[in-house]
């Protein structure tokens, strides 16, 4: 009787144990997942954050092209020219003003290929999108490309600027578009003349990405997309077989061309992905263990319009073999102790399991703060970035509806700040830039919100702040960064915009605003104050 007690004990013992190395795995596992999860959400957002300032940068290099005027000049004249002879692309006198054109600008032309990674600058009249110079391919003009190049459309019939990832032609790019005007000389007006595009590749900004986070990023796009932009000459020439999976094409990529087949082939045999969709999963190559996800990639289109589809997917993983060789070693563990507590107290390994385990959600933890760190701060100076601000932005909207609080905004820049690069290089510039922002900071309250919106612009947002006291802090602000000096030879001044949120304003409505302001402050002098 004692022996068949003694059986059954053993039997409940090893059952038992079976079934807590069963549950911890799982649970171990489940942690791994939700890692996984929040990993792929996290550079999903840094992804899109990312475009979103490329796009501005390209933005920024055409409207400075754009301004010059010299090349607003040539650009009417050549308008005319073309109107004067029918809108033959190729009349004499039209191909003239084409070459002088070109002439004008293809010094900076070289300077913005070799240092900031512009891979195209394109002159277009209206009303649509008429090619008349690619700077960056000068012999090909004159074709429409109204069905494809949305940007351009938009911005000469609206008058407005655009950005954005956008499919043309030849190829796909991060591009910003600005509308061009002149003062025609017949009429003393300023008269719209046409847009001026930048653009880049994806794979300055995927390969960038890469380097900072030793994440792999890959730009794919449908089938049906490509062939319905790109010319079928350059599609052909363009993706060769290892560049197509299934029916996708493979637009840019930081991984060889065989391992992005590989990894997105074994993907979607095993999680699926379609452009609408959202999945993320681990998955084991070649003896190598990935964090693997999928995101849509949409368009300048599709982000104006979310019912149309997504034009592709963003495929981004990352080898995580030490990960899943940490798991495996803890299932090891678990196992061996589940063995020897058979022998030992029981207590002795749940012990253990439980300080084995609350490390391990430790460096879950730890390693998810770092990559919300990442998503939420800008690198250089510490400060919030915009995809922040916009939530703490949105918060303050909803308090103002709520509780009718007010705030108001400030948006500043950096005077002349470009002098101080060329001059002392950007190591002095991002010096700079680290000195204002940790006087500002020193100056304003725990409640205020101080970001990075690009380049040397900043933008502060002041909760339960009237204009008054807005404007009063701004000029400490400008006085304090004005009247010390950075270093022995660097000084600098900041031109300030103030506005106070409105009824109903939404944040891009107080963002332009804020902005205008500041337009004002340095198309007045710099170094000042503007309130609106």
């Amino acid at each position: 009787m004692k022996n068949w007690l003694l059986i059954l004990f053993s039997l409940l013992l090893v059952v038992t144990h079976v079934m807590f190395a069963t549950v911890s795995r799982n649970s171990a596992k489940r942690d791994l997942e939700e890692s996984v999860h929040t990993w792929a959400q996290n550079r999903e957002s840094l992804f899109n954050l990312v475009l979103e300032e490329k796009a501005t940068s390209m933005q920024q290099i055409a409207t400075y092209v754009g301004n010059d005027p010299e090349i607003r000049r040539r650009f009417l004249g050549a308008l005319h020219a073309l109107e004067a002879n029918d809108g033959d692309y190729d009349a004499p006198d039209v191909r003239a003003v084409r070459d002088a054109l070109y002439d004008s600008v293809k010094s900076s032309w070289d300077v913005m290929r070799s240092e900031y990674d512009v891979r195209q600058l394109h002159f277009h009249f209206g009303p649509g999108s008429n090619s008349f110079l690619r700077v960056h391919r000068p012999q090909k003009y004159g074709d429409n490309m109204d069905t494809v190049r949305y940007t351009i459309v938009d911005a000469n019939q609206l008058h407005r600027p655009t950005k954005g990832f956008e499919t043309g032609r030849v190829y796909s790019g991060i591009r910003g578009v600005v509308p061009v005007t002149a003062v025609d000389p017949s009429t003393g007006k300023e008269v719209h003349v046409g847009a001026l595009e930048a653009g880049t590749s994806f794979s300055f900004l995927l390969n960038m990405l890469h380097a900072r986070m030793m994440t792999h990023f890959a730009a794919l796009l449908t089938g049906e997309h490509v062939r319905k932009n790109m010319w079928d000459e350059f599609v052909a020439t363009k993706f060769s077989a290892e560049d197509r999976v299934g029916s996708f094409f493979v637009e840019d990529s930081t991984g060889s061309s065989s391992q992005t087949q590989r990894i997105f082939s074994n993907f979607c045999e095993t999680f699926g992905s379609v452009p609408e969709t959202r999945n993320s999963g681990i998955l084991e190559q070649d003896g190598q263990c990935y964090q693997v996800a999928c995101f849509p990639l949409r368009d300048y289109r599709g982000n104006l319009n979310p019912e149309l589809p997504a034009v592709g997917v963003m495929l981004v993983w990352e080898n995580v073999t030490s990960k899943c060789a940490v798991l495996k070693s803890r299932t090891r563990v678990i196992i061996f102790f589940a063995v020897i507590s058979l022998v030992l107290l029981e207590g002795l390994l749940l012990t253990g399991w439980h300080f084995g385990s609350r490390r391990f959600r430790r460096i879950i933890r730890e390693q998810t703060a770092e990559l919300e760190l990442l998503a939420t701060r800008d690198r250089l100076t510490g400060l919030f970035n915009r995809w922040k601000l916009e939530e703490y932005f949105t918060r303050e909207i909803s308090r103002h509806h709520r509780y009718g609080t007010e705030f108001s905004v400030i948006m500043f820049d950096l005077d002349h700040f470009k002098v101080v690069n060329d001059t002392w290089g950007h190591d002095a510039g991002d010096k700079v830039l680290r000195e204002v922002s940790d006087r500002t900071s020193a100056m304003i309250r725990k409640t205020d919100i101080l970001a990075r919106w690009g380049g040397e612009e900043f933008v502060l947002l002041l909760p339960h702040t009237d204009l008054k006291l807005a404007k009063a802090l701004a000029e400490r602000i400008r006085i304090s960064i004005g009247e010390n000096r950075i270093t022995d030879e660097i000084a600098i001044t900041v031109s300030l915009g103030v506005v106070q949120h409105n009824q109903g304003e939404t944040m891009d409505e107080a963002i332009k605003r804020a902005d205008d302001s500041l337009y004002q402050a340095k198309n007045t002098g710099r170094n000042k104050v503007w309130a609106g």
